[in-house]
């Protein structure tokens, strides 16, 4: 049974995986409750809306292309609830807008403890500082180093973040199973990761310009832009 303080917290992220992972993560918290997972602040925002959520985890990426819009979405939700992102900031610029609109912001490199102590300091009114990005006394959060992938291994692991099956990874490369399933061991030699999931949190922490960036598919399409034409 769930104590009777226990936080609720939403997910926001477009990657299915990686939502499912980090739920699972965080739901090993005795006082922590999943209100829900969804991949835009769009869906979050409904749901806050009708369900009380202490704190929403935020996937960012940086440079993405409209950071104005973003913001705006961003600070709809923060009216709601306490704002938690997770991502690489790598511009000055974004940092200033968005320390306006979060009460927290964790680089994807940050442990699961370090993710849990903050996201119970923000749930409780305040402004998470053990990485004291918000208050400008920190400079910007550093990748660790990203292992070399072939431009095939860019294209697997992209539509395993997609969350795309061997089968159907096989079918948009028009290649064997055996193949996809090679290359996904040959990933999780050099990301030093055992699961899938594993791997796309790996992904989403040090690989984040292969995942955000579609590679260009056989008949030239985005990764995403095949996966949706074929559902």
């Amino acid at each position: 049974m769930l104590p009777s303080a226990a936080i609720e917290i939403l997910i926001v992220g477009n990657r299915l995986l990686f939502r499912e992972a980090l739920a699972a993560l965080l739901a090993l918290q005795p006082d922590f409750r999943i209100a829900a997972h969804v991949p835009t602040i769009d869906d979050a925002l409904r749901i806050v809306l009708a369900t009380p959520v202490q704190c929403a985890i935020i996937e960012f990426g940086s440079g993405q292309a409209d950071f104005r819009s973003l913001c705006c979405s961003l600070d709809k939700l923060n009216k709601q609830t306490r704002i938690v992102l997770m991502g690489n900031v790598l511009q000055m610029q974004e940092l200033n807008a968005l320390r306006a609109v979060a009460a927290g912001i964790l680089p994807d490199t940050a442990t699961s403890a370090l993710l849990v102590e903050a996201i119970r300091q923000v749930a409780a009114g305040q402004t998470w500082t053990e990485l004291p990005y918000l208050d400008g006394s920190s400079s910007l959060p550093h990748k660790r180093h990203s292992p070399v992938l072939t431009p095939r291994q860019q294209m697997v692991l992209h539509l395993v973040c997609e969350g795309l099956s061997n089968k159907e990874a096989a079918e948009m490369l028009r290649v064997s199973g055996s193949s996809i399933k090679c290359t996904i061991q040959q990933l999780f030699q050099k990301t030093n990761t055992r699961s899938r999931s594993q791997l796309v949190r790996r992904a989403m922490e040090d690989i984040r310009d292969v995942v955000m960036r579609p590679p260009e598919f056989p008949g030239g399409e985005p990764a995403s832009r095949v996966h949706r034409a074929a559902l």
